[in-house]
């Protein structure tokens, strides 16, 4: 099967390695446990409610995939693209994403439970209540997602890039923020403390907002007193 010849990094972030052709999955696919799924197209196939273990996608492009309310235990996807899928509601318990990319998608309440994502790029994605608890990202960059009231506690997000994306009442208690950046992204009500903003990446205006959220008081400098 012909391959791709490999992008360059986007951001630093390594993307799927896809042949040039990938043939169609059957019309009637279903997910079973224990199972490799390697190079073909999943198109407009319903997955949700799905309750499977140990399953892989190795060389995948998904495009209109429910996976709604699925319970996918140990799912590992690496060169996976995910075109407009539905995840909402899914759970996601120590899953393993190399090299995925995932456009327009739709991750309502999604929870991605102790997972490992490295090389992973979330666009234009809807993950209002996200919770991604326990998880460790790695050449992660979610941009121009809506992350309103998503959670990330006790997740490690190290150089993780939040581009022009609305975190408003995003919860990052527990959450390691070092080198992560924040810039361009609303953060409005975030729930944050000092420790986990030690080493964050923000725009002045966001430091200034951050200072507030801490319950900090921004003054001018107070005049000498004669």
């Amino acid at each position: 099967m012909a391959r791709k010849r490999s992008s360059p990094p986007t951001h630093g972030i390594r993307p799927p390695d896809l042949p040039a052709d990938l043939p169609s999955a059957p019309a009637a696919l279903m997910l079973a446990d224990q199972t490799d799924y390697h190079a073909i197209t999943i198109a407009d196939a319903d997955l949700s409610a799905a309750r499977v273990e140990d399953v892989a996608f190795d060389q995948l492009v998904c495009r209109r995939v429910r996976f709604t309310q699925a319970e996918l235990t140990r799912f590992q996807l690496t060169d996976v693209h995910l075109d407009t899928c539905d995840l909402a509601g899914a759970t996601l318990t120590r899953a393993e994403l190399r090299r995925v990319s995932l456009l327009g998608c739709r991750l309502l309440g999604t929870a991605l439970l102790d997972a490992r994502l490295d090389d992973v790029i979330f666009q234009r994605g809807n993950a209002e209540a996200l919770r991604c608890w326990g998880a460790t990202l790695r050449a992660v960059r979610f941009e121009r997602c809506g992350l309103r009231a998503a959670s990330f506690t006790g997740s490690n997000l190290s150089g993780v890039i939040f581009r022009d994306c609305d975190l408003s009442g995003a919860d990052f208690r527990e959450a390691t923020l070092r080198g992560a950046d924040l810039r361009g992204s609303t953060l409005t009500g975030l729930q944050v403390g000092l420790r986990e903003l030690q080493g964050a990446i923000v725009s002045p205006e966001q430091a200034a907002e951050l200072a507030a959220i801490l319950g900090l008081v921004v003054t001018a400098e107070a005049p000498d007193v004669k």
